[in-house]
């Protein structure tokens, strides 16, 4: 990709750098506060649980849960195990959350089985 800023008014300097950020498909976000049964117009505020931290918030807040979803959580990477271990804790299903653990598991087994079930579905 090539970035032409020729009568912008900025300047770059090597090592300077940019990001890109994607916003995720509006389809996506409705399924998801679907699945979720939220309302995604309802406004939020998130703060850091650490009070030592030195962003209070993870993203601008307040905002609502359709603009968190759409412009600053990842929706589409794969989960690491980490991930999975906290959903593990809000799952309402037995089922459900022992399904989780086992991908979250260190041994041989629970490695075998996050490669097949959340890799290789890729």
């Amino acid at each position: 990709m090539e970035l032409n800023i020729s009568g912008a008014k900025m300047k770059y300097h090597a090592g300077d750098h940019m990001a890109l950020c994607v916003q995720n498909e509006r389809q996506l976000v409705e399924s998801l506060g679907r699945r979720l049964s939220i309302d995604l117009d309802q406004v939020v505020s998130l703060n850091a649980k650490d009070e030592m931290a030195t962003k209070k918030h993870p993203f601008p807040c307040p905002c609502s849960f359709r603009t968190a979803l759409t412009h600053y959580l990842d929706l589409t990477s794969l989960p690491k195990t980490h991930l999975l271990k906290e959903l593990a804790n809000h799952a309402s299903e037995p089922c459900e959350k022992n399904r989780l653990l086992e991908l979250t598991e260190g041994s041989e087994e629970g490695r075998k089985k996050y490669q097949e079930f959340i890799l290789d579905a890729q």
